[in-house]
């Protein structure tokens, strides 16, 4: 549905949300896409 963003967490452990599709609430096209690109490599990086 328009503006309603998915998450980028998944309940499948290593499999995430990334794109336009999963952005924070404020963001919008690429620049959620790459904030949600952001947001999942923060979670990788802390995983590790």
């Amino acid at each position: 549905m328009p503006g309603s963003p998915v998450p980028h967490r998944t309940p499948v452990k290593g499999l995430f949300n990334v794109g336009d599709a999963s952005y924070p609430r404020g963001f919008a096209g690429s620049m959620g896409a790459a904030t949600s690109a952001v947001l999942v490599w923060d979670d990788l990086r802390t995983a590790v």
